[in-house]
């Protein structure tokens, strides 16, 4: 398998079901892997008792965000009624009134995503 491509959870499976009865070498040679991918996925699997990546990520739970629609419909609309403020005060507003507390970066990404650039229009 090439270098740097993810090993799907078919081929981790096999090198879990292989150890039973073969050494990591030949399990590597056998399914052209490295020696390392097949300790790390039967390491994962003896700590955890499932293999690292068991799927595309459907099952996944997916991540709880902090901000509510009507949260960032106060970011967007508080820049658009006075677009100078800068991101920290942006933040601390959002804290204030909103309640929650999102790094600078997370309000910069936010604007972004609402269309907002640095370019001032004159």
């Amino acid at each position: 398998m090439p270098r740097g491509q993810q090993t799907t959870p078919e081929i981790q499976w096999a090198i879990v079901r292989f150890s039973k009865f073969l050494h990591h070498e030949r399990i590597a040679m056998c399914l052209d892997l490295s020696t390392r991918t097949v300790q790390r996925v039967l390491a994962h699997f003896w700590m955890y008792g499932t293999i690292p990546n068991p799927g595309d990520g459907t099952d996944e739970e997916m991540r709880v965000r902090k901000w509510q629609l009507r949260d960032v419909d106060f970011l967007l609309g508080t820049v658009q009624n006075s677009p100078d403020l800068y991101l920290d005060e942006l933040q601390q507003m959002l804290e204030a009134s909103c309640g929650i507390y999102v790094s600078r970066a997370t309000v910069w990404r936010t604007l972004c995503r609402g269309g907002f650039t640095m370019k001032k229009v004159s």
